[in-house]
């Protein structure tokens, strides 16, 4: 979920020191190549209603239905340490249905899914450069619910990079690897972002997972994409809206969320 209108949104003088404009791993799945500032944070948080398609049996007669998941909210928490180095939390309420045309109600169960914590720490950004680099990772806590926490640690990490190609385009890339529940994932997203205005930008992405379990896989590969927008009310405050599909899967999502820079 990522801004990478880098280009764009820069830096400017404020006062006799330098304030940075608010970027954000928000809306797409591409994380942002730079880490938030020094003793601020930044707090990153939305919803999402997400559909996915079953394919199941009620009576012995099969029937094509609905898993539904609402994220209500999903809250990513950043704290900056150093100039290269920020601490992040991630949690969020999970609000899960399964629709059965067969069945009149399909009441939505409410979980709390497990706490990630983790680091992002830049690996490269100079001032007049159009390319940045930064790494990720984040280990999953078996603290959430039980119908929907994991049950063990896992991890995810990425390599997040942004190039500036021009004024008003960016292209972002995340390039990671996922092991969850015994099933390891090369995951992949490519952004491309497009500044319409100084406020309002846009941006498109192709992104998945690429299984690497050498036994047979407990899933397949994931091919899907989205596109949404960013509104920068202030320096300080982003909001956007995305959607989201499934190329090769029948998969569907819409989100909106709010970012909050804090400066210290």
């Amino acid at each position: 979920m990522k801004k990478i209108l880098t280009s764009v949104f820069t830096l400017f003088l404020c006062g006799q020191g330098l304030a940075q404009t608010i970027q954000t791993d928000r809306p797409d799945q591409t994380e942002a190549s730079s880490t938030v500032p020094a003793k601020s944070l930044q707090i990153e948080t939305g919803f999402q209603l997400t559909s996915n398609g079953t394919s199941s049996a009620y009576r012995g007669i099969s029937y094509n239905g609905l898993d539904r998941q609402l994220l209500a909210p999903t809250n990513l928490f950043r704290l900056g340490i150093t100039k290269q180095i920020e601490l992040r939390v991630l949690n969020q309420i999970e609000l899960n249905s399964t629709f059965n045309p067969r069945v009149a109600k399909s009441p939505y169960k409410s979980a709390v899914s497990d706490l990630e914590v983790g680091t992002k720490v830049q690996l490269y950004r100079k001032e007049g450069a159009k390319t940045e680099a930064a790494f990720m990772t984040h280990v999953g806590l078996p603290t959430g619910s039980e119908s929907v926490s994991v049950g063990e640690l896992y991890s995810i990490s990425k390599l997040c990079v942004s190039h500036s190609i021009t004024e008003d385009f960016s292209i972002g890339y995340n390039i990671g690897f996922n092991s969850i529940d015994g099933i390891d994932d090369l995951s992949y997203s490519l952004a491309f972002g497009f500044a319409i205005t100084e406020k309002l930008g846009v941006y498109c992405e192709p992104y998945g997972l690429i299984n690497v379990n050498e036994i047979t896989p407990v899933r397949g590969n994931e091919y899907n994409f989205d596109a949404g927008f960013t509104y920068l009310v202030n320096d300080k405050v982003q909001l956007d809206w995305s959607f989201g599909t499934g190329m090769n899967n029948d998969m569907n999502y819409v989100a909106a969320g709010c970012s909050w820079l804090i400066m210290n």
